[in-house]
């Protein structure tokens, strides 16, 4: 692990005080949250922390929510010749993960701070999965707009039920009324344990209550912790594409006539409020035609809570001798 880039010269803040004659280390990091979703930035312009967080162990105990800093995930930027800049994401547990509709705005937040691009213009940044766009919806307000993947895996079982990949695999369904929290992981365990859902990979279960035309609430029922989620940007996204063609659909039938159809769809989650755009096309003529949904862009806020180090002690490491 080559730590000599902070020894050529003085630590600027992104580098904070690293003693290289210790195996003790400070890892600067920043916290910032969107929606209730929190993540714990890393600033890697230098490359420095390659190699630093290929230990698992190292994430787990920063993302610890009583013993650590306590995180939803970690989120490594770095340089990139091709684009803004790249981006690393784990989750909670360590493993990778990946970054679009959950934590992208965090990383738009975050790269604007650190420099990675200026905040008037748009970002470009690459992810493993594919790269992104994105950029501040207004100077000085921590409102950001992403642009996400196209759509294009919509199952639906019937009116009230809808898989759908936005990211990840989202299990929407409609509701009259507002759930209360114990409703949520009632129902939410329910489905998850239904047949339907058996036949599918894991996923959310999104409860959606339709307000009017423009604006949807979510409560969402998170399949990896069994609790429920103060907001996802994935769950959004699903419940905004699940609410147009479910309103398209009409009381009897799940055939859509148009061909491409722009939507615009205010999503109120317990953490706070998302906008969600997309273009959502279906082509005439077929038996049995392929949604597609492209242009989809998200809108919510993004902030910083604080900054600061965390310290670690590094295995099988080599003191520099200067």
């Amino acid at each position: 692990m080559d730590f000599s880039c902070y020894l050529k010269r003085i630590p600027t803040l992104a580098e904070l005080a690293t003693d290289a004659y210790h195996t003790v280390i400070n890892v600067p990091f920043s916290k910032f949250q969107e929606c209730g979703n929190d993540f714990i930035m890393i600033d890697n312009q230098d490359r420095c922390f390659d190699e630093l967080f290929d230990e698992v162990e190292l994430i787990r105990k920063m993302c610890e929510r009583r013993f650590g800093i306590g995180a939803d995930g970690l989120i490594v930027l770095s340089k990139h010749k091709d684009v803004d800049f790249e981006v690393t994401c784990y989750a909670s547990d360590g493993r990778p993960a990946s970054v679009c509709a959950d934590g992208s705005r965090c990383v738009l937040a975050f790269g604007a701070y650190t420099g990675l691009y200026d905040e008037d213009t748009e970002a470009v940044f690459l992810t493993p999965g594919g790269t992104h766009r994105g950029s501040q919806l207004e100077l000085g307000r921590d409102l950001y707009r992403v642009q996400l993947n196209d759509v294009d895996t919509i199952l639906v079982y019937n009116r009230d039920h809808y898989f759908i990949r936005s990211s990840s695999l989202q299990h929407v369904t409609f509701i009259d009324s507002e759930p209360s929290a114990r409703q949520v992981l009632e129902m939410g365990k329910t489905i998850r344990n239904s047949n339907n859902y058996r036949k599918q990979e894991a996923a959310n279960v999104v409860f959606v209550r339709i307000i009017d035309d423009n604006t949807i609430t979510i409560r969402t029922y998170d399949w990896r912790g069994e609790k429920e989620a103060l907001s996802s940007g994935s769950a959004a996204v699903a419940a905004a594409i699940g609410t147009q063609l479910r309103c398209s659909a009409g009381e009897t039938s799940i055939n859509i006539s148009y061909t491409a159809k722009s939507c615009t769809q205010n999503v109120i989650t317990l953490g706070g409020e998302l906008q969600i755009s997309f273009t959502i096309m279906r082509p005439t003529g077929q038996i049995n035609p392929k949604t597609i949904v492209s242009n989809i862009s998200l809108v919510g806020p993004a902030t910083q809570v604080y900054h600061g180090v965390f310290k670690w002690k590094l295995k099988n490491y080599k003191c520099y001798q200067v």
